[in-house]
């Protein structure tokens, strides 16, 4: 059975540790924000505040979208990518988007994906929406008047071949990572040896925001949806 160095990034001490199943979020650093400077506990900056309600929205709405157990292999990776990326075409968060000067949005979802990637239930199923999302969000920012269209175009090439396995996923995040958190997991999914306990996820409503078995999009915005409640 494969084992794996592996070193706490606190106290720089190594051991051995033999991966048969998720490693947990006990291996990653608990005091590393993954590259986000956004700490809830510290309270949160004027700019922080007005774009931190729409990156929740989207890990809420996605679940309207992809409301599935296996969100795994290219075609769902295309799916959540042009959805994501007409999710933030709206131009009041392509604006927010121009006023990052720092990156915050993207490198908030990217740190999202790693603190899921330890989740010993579903965490692929989160990683994977975090990272299409931070990915989208860098290239909006550093693209400003690039359209979804050409963005799909650029980014497909990049994600598809690279995070549509979970093994996949877990390494691309620990090469393009800026901490080393993702080297427990990214070791073990190089051996194949990473396993997760499936997510089964139900939709919300976006109108009472409770989980229910199927849900109506709005004929609207073709984003949020609704239970079949009056």
């Amino acid at each position: 059975m494969p084992t794996h160095t592996v070193t706490n990034n606190a106290t720089g001490e190594q051991h051995h540790v033999v991966c048969t199943d998720a490693p947990g979020s006990h291996l990653l650093d608990k005091d590393c924000m993954h590259g986000s400077a956004l700490d809830a506990r510290k309270g949160f900056s004027t700019f922080e505040a007005e774009f931190h309600p729409h990156v929740g929205l989207y890990m809420r709405s996605i679940h309207s979208f992809s409301s599935v157990d296996d969100n795994s292999g290219s075609e769902s990776v295309l799916s959540i990518l042009n959805w994501t990326l007409r999710f933030w075409s709206n131009e009041s968060r392509r604006d927010l988007l121009r006023r990052d000067n720092n990156g915050e949005i993207s490198a908030l979802y990217w740190g999202m994906a790693i603190g899921s990637s330890c989740s010993e239930q579903g965490g692929s199923w989160y990683s994977r929406l975090a990272v299409i999302a931070s990915k989208v969000t860098s290239y909006f920012r550093d693209h400003p008047e690039a359209s979804a269209g050409e963005s799909f175009q650029v980014l497909k090439d990049e994600l598809v071949p690279s995070i549509s396995t979970n093994d996949g996923l877990y390494i691309y995040m620990h090469e393009k990572g800026v901490c080393s958190c993702m080297q427990y997991v990214a070791a073990a999914a190089r051996d194949g040896t990473y396993e997760e306990t499936p997510m089964h996820a139900k939709p919300l409503c976006g109108g009472c925001k409770k989980s229910v078995d199927v849900t109506k999009r709005c004929s609207r915005c073709k984003i949020a949806s609704y239970c079949s409640r009056d």
